[in-house]
């Protein structure tokens, strides 16, 4: 029989970060990695004429688009234009291209978030990447001026891949900090020195687990990056989801006795009972497999994209 090979197991995350077995083992949610490509390696997935198609359609409004540099934020009316909404005197703010550019000029970094809505490739790539690694996929776009910095130092609590469209660029990677609820800024500790340090020409990738410090500035040319960002499912999430699953067979779905939040002896009991009935339903091998099967399918249902459209079978 033929052997299953790297890419064969997982081709799209190939793709970007090299054998899929070795990432997985090695780096996926451990350790930082660099993968180096020819030039051509992203071509057809993204460009500046596409990112300037997206704003030019008025396609990334609100929260999708920012500007930023040295983690400062501009403020939306100074990159964006009013325009009337159809069917209606009401005007909704739309990206100011001319403006836009402007301020990249004067050193500013566009921060496109969650393009993959808006491009097919991209789309496509995000989907194809959550089949494969079952955690949510999607794509921030970066665009920084020469010798510059959109965002300062900092964390995230998901996953990154980015991949150098255009141009170069630097990262330093520092240590791990703790899990946080969102992106956060960080202060280095005096003469932290980062555990990787790598320049990303067109065509190279580099992976950051959750929670590692980066800083990334361009070098002489403009830089063109996707950031592909990764939403990890939890134990926690399986947990929440088995209660719910097993809530009648294992008398957890009852109210707690009164003046319960008086820490009343009654109370604690009947917690305690529930808690050991809930470990109980998860050591049984068979029940464990059904309510894991059935977080697979509510997490599943949870994917932004289907495989595909259907309305093209009814004709």
């Amino acid at each position: 029989m033929r052997s299953v090979t790297d890419n064969e197991l997982m081709p799209c995350l190939a793709s970007l970060v090299g054998p899929s077995r070795v990432f997985l083992a090695k780096h996926w949610d451990q350790a930082p990695w660099v993968s180096t490509g020819p030039p051509d390696r992203f071509d057809g997935l993204f460009s500046l004429a596409e990112l300037d198609r997206i704003l030019s359609m008025g396609a990334l409004r609100g929260t999708w688009l920012k500007i930023v540099r040295h983690g400062a934020k501009v403020p939306p009316r100074f990159f964006t234009r009013n325009t009337w909404t159809f069917g209606s005197q009401d005007t909704e703010a739309v990206p100011d291209c001319r403006r836009i550019a402007d301020l990249v000029a004067k050193g500013c970094t566009i921060q496109a978030q969650e393009v993959d809505r808006v491009s097919a490739p991209l789309a496509q790539l995000c989907a194809s990447l959550e089949t494969e690694l079952s955690h949510r996929a999607w794509a921030n776009a970066f665009l920084t001026p020469p010798q510059e910095q959109g965002l300062n130092v900092h964390s995230d609590k998901c996953g990154v891949i980015a991949m150098q469209i255009q141009g170069t660029k630097k990262w330093d990677i520092y240590q791990r900090r703790h899990a946080t609820p969102r992106q956060v800024p960080i202060s280095l500790d005096p003469g932290e020195q980062p555990v990787l340090s790598a320049v990303l020409s067109q065509g190279d990738a580099i992976y950051v687990p959750p929670g590692y410090a980066h800083d990334v500035k361009s070098l002489d040319e403009p830089s063109l990056h996707l950031s592909i960002g990764f939403a990890h499912a939890m134990l926690t999430d399986f947990l929440q989801e088995a209660v719910e699953w097993c809530a009648e067979s294992a008398g957890l779905n009852v109210s707690l006795g009164p003046a319960f939040s008086h820490d009343t002896p009654e109370a604690v009991e009947q917690i305690r009972n529930a808690s050991l009935e809930f470990s109980r339903v998860l050591q049984d091998d068979v029940r464990m497999a059904e309510a894991f099967s059935a977080f697979c399918s509510a997490w599943a249902g949870k994917r932004r994209y289907d495989d595909r459209g259907h309305l093209s079978d009814l004709f």
